[in-house]
C-alpha cells in the first residue's frame, strides 16, 4: 500500500463529501418532517379543544325540541322495533312491557293495539284501541319514568300543568273551577 504524502486520496475526499451530503439530507428531511407534523398536531390539538368545548356546550343546552309525526300500529311484543330512531330508547322499553301485557283477538279487532302518531324526547302522542274500546293517550317522561294520560274528552288544565304536556300533544283542557269552560293548553307549544 502506498501512502500519498500530499494528503488524502481523491476517493477519500469524495467519500467524505458523500457522507456529509447524506447527513445534511437526513437532517433536512427530519427538520422538514417535523415542520409538517407540528402544524397538524397543533391544529389537531386546537380541533380537540374546540370539540371538547362544543360537546360541553351541547351537554349544557336543552335538548332539541323536535316532533316527529308517524303512523304506527303496535300490537305485539317486538313491535317496538318499528319505532323510528328518534324514539327515546326508554320509551321503546316501556311500550314493549305494555305490549307484553296487551291481550286482544287481532282477527276480530285488527286495529287493536297502540297507535303512535307523534314522538319527541319527552312526549309521545297516540291512542289505545283495545278490543271494543279506546282512548287517546299522551305519554310523558317525568323523574320516575314514562307515565300515561289517557282521555276521551278534555282533561283538567291542572293535569296538563303538572305533567307539562305541551299543546302540540293536547291542545285543550277544561278549567278546574268550571268543567264546562274549555281553555287552550296553558303550557303552550313545545
Amino acid at each position: 500500500m502506498t501512502i500519498n504524502s500530499k494528503g488524502f486520496a481523491p476517493s477519500a475526499i469524495v467519500g467524505m463529501v458523500l457522507v456529509a451530503c447524506v447527513i445534511l439530507f437526513a437532517g433536512w428531511y427530519v427538520y422538514e418532517s417535523g415542520k409538517e407534523d407540528k402544524p397538524a398536531e397543533s391544529a389537531k390539538s386546537a380541533d380537540s379543544s374546540v370539540n371538547d368545548n362544543q360537546t360541553a356546550q351541547e351537554d349544557s343546552k336543552p335538548a332539541l325540541k323536535v316532533i316527529t309525526e308517524v303512523d304506527l300500529l303496535l300490537q305485539r311484543p317486538g313491535d317496538g322495533s318499528k319505532m323510528p330512531i328518534v324514539t327515546p330508547k326508554s320509551f321503546v322499553t316501556f311500550i314493549e312491557s305494555k305490549l307484553g301485557a296487551f291481550e286482544c283477538d287481532f282477527d276480530e279487532f285488527p286495529e287493536g293495539g297502540y297507535t303512535i302518531s307523534k314522538i319527541s324526547d319527552e312526549f309521545i302522542g297516540g291512542s289505545l284501541s283495545s278490543c271494543g274500546g279506546g282512548a287517546a293517550i299522551v305519554w310523558f317522561l317525568d323523574a320516575s319514568g314514562w307515565q300515561e294520560l289517557g282521555y276521551q274528552s278534555p282533561v283538567p288544565c291542572s293535569e296538563l300543568v303538572a305533567s307539562k304536556i305541551p299543546s302540540d300533544f293536547l291542545a285543550e283542557c277544561y278549567d278546574d273551577a268550571d268543567a264546562e269552560s274549555i281553555l287552550g293548553n296553558p303550557n303552550g307549544p313545545l
